[in-house]
């Protein structure tokens, strides 16, 4: 039976509140109370008769959407490509590397800076990663302030370069982004000389080198 649009919003003329009739319709009435509304309905009332179908109504729908779901194939390849796209770095992503060697200061110096003055290396650790840099003056240079071409390595590394990237961050925001090779490897060429933060961005993880001095 359809309702009544005319009478869904009139009262009963016996008096049959709204309320009741949820009540009814959920079954939450006393028997005595159930009986009385079974017969006033079966009397034919309009008013009621429209609200308990839009009631019904209303009841099939929220259970047909609870009972909607996707296909667990589909739901599965719907939740990864939700992860895949929105997962960005968090705090707890973030991996402070440590710096383990610096050829300026080491007792092996000079066995490689002797093949092209200034050129110095560092080793940083961060988790389980190992990051090789090697900082190499530019070429000809007469002039100050002094340029800078900044290689390095990551390892281990997955080889999806296209999805990691780095970035430079000099004190006075300048910023500088490269991607990472296929084998983990990055280049930033014609640095200016100073003080930089550099991050690794990977899949799920930075690694970061707060304070990295060109000079």
């Amino acid at each position: 039976m359809k309702e009544n649009p005319n009478f869904l919003m009139q009262s009963c003329p016996a008096g049959i509140s709204y309320e009741t009739l949820v009540d009814y319709h959920e079954k939450r009435l006393e028997a005595a109370e159930f009986q009385k509304m079974s017969r006033h309905l079966e009397q034919g009332c309009p008013v009621c008769a429209s609200q308990l179908s839009l009631l019904s109504r209303i009841s099939q729908a929220i259970q047909l959407d609870k009972q909607s779901k996707p296909a667990p194939a589909l739901a599965a390849q719907l939740q990864l490509a939700f992860r895949n796209r929105y997962k960005q770095p968090g705090l707890l992503d973030r991996l402070a590397a440590v710096l383990t060697f610096d050829s300026r200061t080491s007792l092996v110096q000079g066995l490689r800076g002797q093949e092209l003055a200034g050129f110095y290396q560092l080793l940083y650790e961060a988790d389980v990663y190992e990051l090789d840099l090697q900082v190499v003056p530019s070429p000809g240079q007469a002039f100050l302030p002094a340029h800078f071409t900044l290689l390095g390595q990551i390892l281990p590394f997955d080889g999806s370069g296209s999805l990691a990237e780095a970035s430079l961050t000099a004190a006075g925001g300048n910023r500088f982004s490269t991607r990472l090779s296929d084998n983990g490897e990055i280049e930033f060429q014609d640095l200016p000389g100073g003080t930089y933060q550099l991050e690794i961005k990977l899949k799920d993880k930075i690694l970061v080198i707060e304070k990295l001095g060109l000079s």
